[in-house]
């Protein structure tokens, strides 16, 4: 920034693209949370901003009581590197801006310039803070930093949407650590992140992670050429199965938690036995599943089924059905894992 910029600058009032500050943000204390939170929702809040130019937050600038500035200063020295440390893991996407300083007359003035910059959504906090709710998105009003109303954050998307793609400059790592941002904070469906992911891996050839994210989409229905319980072994839990119908009085499960179901059911049918299985169901079928359960309580169970001809070789079987009794434990330990594996990918990129 050059000397008439920045005397132009101290010309203009507070704005929605403009704020000053007293002092440098104290974030290098970790007890202190309330100017930590501060920093991170002025700089969402400017991201978030409808707006045709830079915004800029300086430091070391105050107002008097005639609404002249004071060109305080700031001594305490905070390394870019730092600020953009503290904030990268607390909201996603992952915002764009620059920390310098500035001497004038011997004092020195922090300046914290926030380009515009396309995202695929609005900014928002990842976790929760003082002053700030996961979730929740902020943006500039006139001088001050509101929550945005759904009317305004179906305008910053309209916006967003309208920046050049040209505009945006992040590479490839600023691209995975959002992602893997939004899949560690599980605010999202996890299909998601993993249509994102696809996206990432067909924009950079990335060969490994593409074949990934198609059969996490599509299923792994095919698998002659895969070594299951090598590869797709985080698809695997141990079930009750069983050839058999099981014809039990409704009453005898009644406030039964799923594990004493199970139990139940292996107590009732002696053919009933726990084994491994796998799961080749596509992502969105699992939480279709999850989200099937009637209630919170683990007290319930589903029912897959699968051809016995496709499981054993074994001519007793023979054009069997094998059902297996799966808990939504089940299920919800084999997503984890599917989430883990995604961010083990995507940490492997080079």
């Amino acid at each position: 920034m050059t000397d008439q910029e920045f005397d132009e600058i101290l010309l203009k009032p507070e704005s929605d693209i403009l704020d000053f500050k007293r002092e440098q943000y104290d974030i290098l204390r970790k007890s202190n949370e309330a100017n930590h939170s501060k920093f991170i929702k002025d700089i969402i809040s400017f991201c978030n901003t409808i707006r045709t130019e830079s915004a800029y937050i300086i430091l070391g600038v105050g107002e008097n009581q005639n609404g002249e500035k004071d060109l305080i200063g700031i001594n305490m020295h905070v390394d870019d590197a730092i600020l953009q440390e503290k904030i990268k893991n607390k909201v996603t996407p992952i915002p764009h801006f620059c920390y310098y300083t500035k001497k004038v007359n011997d004092k020195t003035f922090g300046i914290i310039e926030i380009p515009i910059r396309k995202y695929e959504e609005p900014i928002f906090p990842t976790v929760k803070m003082k002053g700030l709710e996961t979730g929740k998105v902020y943006c500039r009003r006139n001088s001050s930093n509101s929550e945005a109303t759904g009317r305004e954050i179906i305008q910053i998307s309209r916006w967003l949407d309208s920046i050049p793609s040209q505009i945006s400059h992040v590479n490839i790592n600023d691209e995975i650590a959002e992602i893997i941002a939004r899949t560690t904070t599980k605010l999202l469906p996890l299909s998601e992140q993993i249509a994102e992911s696809l996206k990432l891996a067909r924009k950079y050839n990335l060969k490994e992670l593409e074949w990934f994210c198609l059969g996490e989409l599509s299923g792994w229905s095919d698998t002659e050429k895969i070594d299951v319980e090598g590869v797709l072994s985080y698809r695997i839990n141990d079930v009750v199965m069983t050839p058999n119908e099981i014809k039990v009085n409704p009453y005898s499960f009644h406030s039964l938690t799923s594990q004493q179901l199970l139990d139940e059911i292996k107590e009732i049918d002696k053919a009933a036995s726990e084994q491994p299985l796998f799961l080749p169901h596509s992502i969105t079928q699992l939480e279709e599943y999850i989200d099937g359960f009637p209630t919170d309580k683990d007290n319930s169970l589903i029912i897959l089924t699968q051809s016995a001809d496709v499981l054993f070789d074994n001519p007793k079987l023979a054009g069997r059905t094998i059902k297996f009794y799966v808990s939504k434990q089940n299920l919800k330990t084999i997503y984890q894992r599917i989430r883990q594996k995604l961010i083990r990918n995507l940490l492997d990129i080079k």
